[in-house]
């Protein structure tokens, strides 16, 4: 009896993680898929990103920190300026403005943006994530709050069009090499603690963005920082070089 009880426990164990996962899944692995509901107007729950919760912009936001690791409605950008993403319609220009890459072509791990009732879009505008890029400028995507306002996860198929932007939030990352000079001849995201070993030098077409909370450590004793005429550092308000 002893043994058929513990097979039981073992079994209920299983098929719970197993609802668990699919929950996650059927969600796009959004953590807020079970708050509260609000309708346009009432007070809604805000999320750890400073969007509401189980809208299209409260999804995206999820997904862009899960490239990024510190996405914020009014966050730094990589060219250290401050701004707020807001309402769905007003994401591209937002993340242009504080220099993130923004395109009219369709990539994989995008967040989209699209103005105001365009493509079947509200007031506010929307945004979503590609998923997948197909093939004749169609993409799949996942998305919140789209079929009429429910304020669920849904995916379909899409084609780009010039109301479409495509935002990048996967930074062009960089880091110094273990061995000679440092030479940056382009856009540079650097995030996280770094130390240069050995002289740097950033060409007239190289920028060094230093991104919030990051670092850079280098001897100026005996190595030195060049800045060639048109090449430029951009230094995010908590982030350091240092000695």
């Amino acid at each position: 009896m002893k043994r058929i009880s513990q097979i039981l426990i073992l079994l209920m164990l299983i098929s719970l993680s197993q609802i668990v996962t699919v929950h996650s899944l059927e969600n796009g692995g959004y953590p807020y898929a079970n708050a509260a509901k609000c309708g346009y107007g009432e007070k809604c729950e805000v999320d750890e990103w400073a969007m509401y919760k189980r809208q299209c912009t409260s999804y995206a936001a999820f997904k862009a920190d899960q490239q990024i690791g510190n996405f914020h409605n009014a966050m730094v950008g990589p060219n250290g300026k401050k701004g707020l993403f807001g309402n769905g319609g007003n994401w591209d220009e937002n993340a242009k403005f504080i220099g993130f890459e923004v395109s009219t072509s369709p990539k994989k791990h995008t967040v989209f943006s699209i103005p105001p009732f365009a493509n079947g879009a509200g007031k506010v505008g929307h945004v979503g994530f590609v998923e997948e890029v197909l093939d004749n400028n169609k993409f799949k995507l996942s998305e919140y709050n789209w079929n009429g306002g429910d304020r669920s996860y849904n995916t379909r198929t899409a084609t780009a069009n010039s109301n479409y932007s495509f935002i990048s939030f996967e930074t062009n990352a960089c880091k110094p090499p273990s061995n000679g000079d440092w030479i940056i001849n382009n856009e540079c995201n650097l995030s996280g603690a770094h130390i240069a070993k050995n002289n740097v030098r950033i060409t007239k077409n190289g920028r060094l963005n230093l991104l919030p909370q990051s670092s850079l450590r280098i001897d100026f004793t005996s190595k030195q920082i060049t800045l060639e005429s048109g090449g430029k550092i951009n230094i995010s308000n908590s982030a350091k070089i240092s000695k």
